[in-house]
């Protein structure tokens, strides 16, 4: 795995819905198992952080996103966000 745009180790930004949490935690733990590191909302932010902040600062410093393709991941909003933002994101760092 390349390292990750902001010039630190390399890591997966998982994406899904809260409500998905109990499908997505085994898969992480797999990801993890096979030395893939991975931010993960429930581990990513500290405590008293800004959620949004902390979540962009994740997307952008991630050398790839995951996208859990369950039903509720794909009508989140917030996932919504998190892919536009990722894109976005992308986009500035190709052009720069």
């Amino acid at each position: 795995m390349q390292h990750n745009p902001d010039g630190g180790p390399p890591y997966v930004f998982v994406s899904y819905a809260s409500a998905d949490r109990d499908r997505v935690l085994p898969i992480v733990a797999a990801l993890r198992r096979a030395s893939v590191p991975v931010w993960i909302d429930q581990s990513g932010i500290p405590g008293g952080a800004n959620y949004g902040a902390e979540t962009n600062d994740g997307i952008k410093g991630a050398t790839a996103l995951v996208l859990l393709c369950i039903p509720a991941s794909l009508a989140s909003r917030n996932v919504r966000q998190e892919i536009l933002y990722r894109a976005r994101s992308a986009g500035e760092a190709a052009s720069s």
